[in-house]
């Protein structure tokens, strides 16, 4: 019976199609992140959530599951969402989850990230140069943003942290049976990667997706993404982002 319900929780109905494949293997792993703080500030927690999946995967499979709580009462809203990712990312960079795409429902985050641009906030920085230094190790194909509606995973898993107050991290398996207690999260899993695959299919099929070193490799300069294509939260369109 436990069996069954491991591999109902690791397996959904969810298919890459071939042209989600970035030219680096039969399979890539979704980062979603997201956080918040009860007052802002206030107590807060993160979530963030590593899947797989591919030609070459059954469905889609969950690597690793995060929920952390902060005590702090200065904890923002920002402070949070950047936490749950730096989280994430460390997760990725110690289980080599590669090629990654990174998405969570924070324009701003998305955004610096994906031009290089520290914040300007004085106490976010520190957080932005921690990501991006671990992100520059991984093999970051895009950044993404999702409206908060089609990033309910991370969501939870941040609501969760608040409420209990306590922080767990945990790599998955198909023997990990502690993946009951995560059924609340994992029903939202179906949308939030159908979401990411609808969202960019447009714009990953007219283009093929390049590292800025492959870009210098060419002789070419990195193109930068225009201003009006930088949709913010409430555009009801999920953004894309070069790396």
């Amino acid at each position: 019976m436990a069996q069954q319900l491991l591999r109902t929780v690791l397996a959904t109905e969810v298919v890459m199609e071939p042209e989600f494949m970035t030219g680096t293997g039969s399979h890539v792993h979704l980062l979603f992140f997201d956080g918040g703080s009860r007052g802002n500030p206030g107590p807060g927690g993160s979530g963030a959530i590593v899947v797989r999946t591919g030609a070459m995967v059954a469905g889609v499979q969950v690597c690793w599951i995060g929920s952390m709580a902060y005590a702090s009462k200065k904890t923002t809203n920002n402070m949070a969402e950047n936490m749950g990712l730096l989280a994430g990312l460390k997760a990725c960079e110690a289980r080599k989850y590669e090629p990654l795409h990174v998405i969570g429902d924070s324009a701003m985050i998305i955004r610096q990230q994906a031009q290089r641009k520290p914040f300007k906030a004085k106490h976010l920085r520190n957080y932005y140069w921690s990501s991006r230094k671990i992100a520059d190790k991984l093999n970051v194909i895009q950044w993404h943003h999702h409206l908060r509606g089609q990033n309910k995973m991370a969501d939870c898993l941040a609501n969760l942290a608040m409420d209990s107050k306590r922080s767990f991290q945990m790599h998955v398996t198909s023997d990990t049976a502690q993946l009951q207690r995560w059924n609340s999260v994992l029903t939202h899993m179906d949308g939030d990667v159908a979401q990411w695959q609808s969202a960019n299919r447009q714009s990953m099929r007219d283009s093929i997706l390049m590292t800025p070193q492959k870009w210098r490799e060419r002789g070419e300069n990195w193109p930068s993404w225009p201003e009006d294509e930088q949709r913010e939260a409430g555009s009801g369109t999920a953004a894309l982002y070069r790396v």
